[in-house]
């Protein structure tokens, strides 16, 4: 059965430097229906920069594919996993995103990983330039929202 996906949110300016877009991933079905939307507001110029927070309860099918289907929308990645383990080891979800990524082609030096969302977050806030879109992916999209900039409410998604 196909995953319900909700309409992308809409861009939020962050003081003029890059639009940032939060949405839930819930598994690569959803990913791949949001991808029209996120390739209608693919800046004329600037990266298209991709967050995925990897579900680590998730197969390790969908996980590699989550990655290669990021590789396919993203310029860039910032990738992590989130903190709830299920089956997996700590670090095996990031490593399976990671892998799906390369394998679609990602050159290895479009990736960042990093340990935890907040971390990935403020990482790309940091690497963002004007023109930029950002797209965070989050199974606890509020959670990332709040890590946007905790002191701002006005910059989170509406």
């Amino acid at each position: 059965m196909p995953e319900a996906v909700p309409p992308p949110s809409r861009p939020n300016d962050m003081n003029g430097m890059a639009r940032v877009i939060v949405e839930r991933l819930d598994g690569p079905a959803a990913l791949a229906a949001l991808a029209p939307a996120l390739m209608a507001v693919r800046p004329n110029a600037g990266r298209v920069i991709g967050v995925l927070c990897a579900c680590a309860r998730r197969s390790e099918a969908e996980i590699r594919e989550l990655g290669a289907l990021a590789g396919s929308l993203f310029h860039r990645l910032i990738l992590t996993e989130d903190e709830s383990q299920g089956d997996h080891a700590r670090g095996m979800a990031l490593g399976l995103l990671t892998a799906g990524a390369l394998a679609a082609g990602v050159p290895s030096n479009h990736i960042v990983r990093l340990t935890s969302e907040a971390e990935a977050i403020a990482g790309v806030l940091a690497i963002a330039r004007p023109g930029d879109l950002v797209v965070v992916l989050s199974p606890d999209p509020a959670r990332a929202r709040a890590c946007l900039s905790p002191a701002a409410p006005e910059r989170e998604a509406a």
